[in-house]
């Protein structure tokens, strides 16, 4: 049987975005949020909202457990759990 990861997130007007990429390995996933989440946490110390609020935005939970993967797990979230990341295990 074969893995693959997806990724998707919340807080969209449609409900949910499904990424139009799958990972090999839940690590590669994971680093990929990551990714998305350092993007936005550097244009955020970019804005002037920084000097007023100088807390990032986005930040990666560290508190989940991979047996939960078949239903997805939340890995990282962005303006206090608005938009949400979610890890998926897909298997065929």
């Amino acid at each position: 049987m074969n893995t693959i990861y997806i990724v998707y997130e919340t807080g969209q007007p449609e409900g949910f975005l499904v990424w139009n990429k799958a990972y090999q390995t839940f690590e590669a996933a994971l680093d990929a949020v990551s990714m998305r989440l350092d993007k936005e946490n550097e244009a955020y110390k970019s804005s002037t909202f920084f000097e007023r609020e100088p807390q990032l935005p986005g930040a990666l939970d560290t508190d989940y457990k991979l047996e939960n993967l078949e239903f997805g797990i939340l890995v990282g979230n962005i303006y206090d759990y608005d938009i949400q990341f979610y890890i998926k295990s897909l298997h065929f």
